[in-house]
């Protein structure tokens, strides 16, 4: 059995602890949270799961092969380097650090100690948006051109992170991962409207090989809650909607009318959907997958998808990104990063 420890039980922690219940090679022996206040409300929820203010504390009473850390992104560096300097496989849910220093020195820390490290940017392990990549391979699809994300809803308004890591990290794992491949340049633009000194809406660009292009939309201040991703191939059309989860996924066929159309009606139907295109939905869940795909990799010791070099390539995106917001939306170059 794969024993582990949860750093951090807020929101995500107890979440990430029933998910990892679902592997059969997994046991999650004890939880690490510093409130005692948290710790005491954890104890009536997880009465099974044995809790300490410390990491530390912990492993003095149980021996561990991995932990998953869902604290606060400020406190991954110090977290992390803790745990795999003690010999724990490690999940860090994202992004995987504050900056780039400290990704970069996570990233080398599990390195040189050989830890399976893994940051969780839970749409890679999605089955709908998989299942979009498929369609998007596809001869019918055409080459993919364009990916489009929107990520709104009414807060809730964070302190330690803006929205733009808070949402479009996201977002940023699923350029990458659709488009196989690392951006050229970025250009983002950035507004607190809220009356504090966080970005609380952010929209941007990402420029790939080849001229493709990801670019998004997150914010805290719209009232409906919307996870939506447009892929735009030369043929198809694909739609993944995460709100939606009966039919995630639809698929849409463009009409050859020789580029012409002689009324509102026609233009409208220039685009038709097609039948029965999307999967059926899964009897697992995004984070089961991630956190058996974590289980599995250190079973077998093999990298994960998101690996510790997927996590960083986010932060250094996001880097570039806030970097464009303080220039008030100049274009930001980052091959060489």
């Amino acid at each position: 059995m794969i024993r582990l420890v949860i750093i951090g039980l807020g929101h995500w922690g107890p979440n990430l602890a029933k998910a990892v219940a679902t592997h059969p090679e997994a046991l999650v022996v004890a939880g690490v949270e510093p409130s005692a206040e948290r710790r005491a409300f954890i104890a009536k929820k997880l009465p099974d799961l044995t809790l300490y203010a410390s990491l530390k504390e912990c492993l003095n009473h149980h021996p561990l092969d991995a932990a998953i850390i869902a604290t606060p992104a400020s406190y991954h560096h110090e977290v992390a380097l803790e745990a795999i300097e003690n010999g724990l496989h490690l999940l860090i849910e994202k992004p995987l650090a504050g900056n780039q220093q400290e990704a970069s020195e996570i990233v080398e820390c599990a390195s040189q100690n050989d830890r399976i490290l893994m940051t969780g940017h839970i749409f890679l392990y999605n089955d709908s948006l998989r299942y979009c990549k498929s369609l998007a391979q596809s001869a019918d699809f055409g080459s993919l051109r364009h990916v489009r994300s929107v990520r709104t809803n009414y807060g809730p308004f964070r302190k330690d992170v803006n929205a733009l890591w808070d949402l479009a990290a996201h977002d940023i794992s699923i350029f990458n991962y659709l488009f196989e491949s690392f951006p050229i340049n970025v250009s983002c633009t950035g507004h607190s409207l809220s009356g504090n000194s966080i970005q609380d809406m952010a929209q941007g660009s990402l420029v790939y090989a080849n001229g493709m292009i990801g670019s998004f939309f997150v914010s805290w201040l719209d009232p409906i809650k919307i996870r939506q991703v447009t892929l735009v191939g030369e043929e198809q059309v694909a739609l993944f909607d995460d709100m939606t989860p009966d039919t995630p996924v639809h698929l849409y066929q463009r009409k050859d009318t020789n580029g012409y159309s002689d009324s509102y009606e026609s233009f409208r139907s220039l685009i038709e959907e097609q039948k029965e295109t999307f999967p059926r939905p899964s009897n697992s869940t995004p984070l089961i997958n991630e956190c058996c795909e974590f289980i599995d990799c250190i079973i077998h010791n093999r990298a994960p998808h998101s690996d510790g070099a997927f996590g960083l390539s986010v932060v250094q995106i996001l880097e570039a990104l806030d970097e464009s917001i303080g220039s008030g939306g100049k274009q930001i170059e980052i091959r060489s990063r």
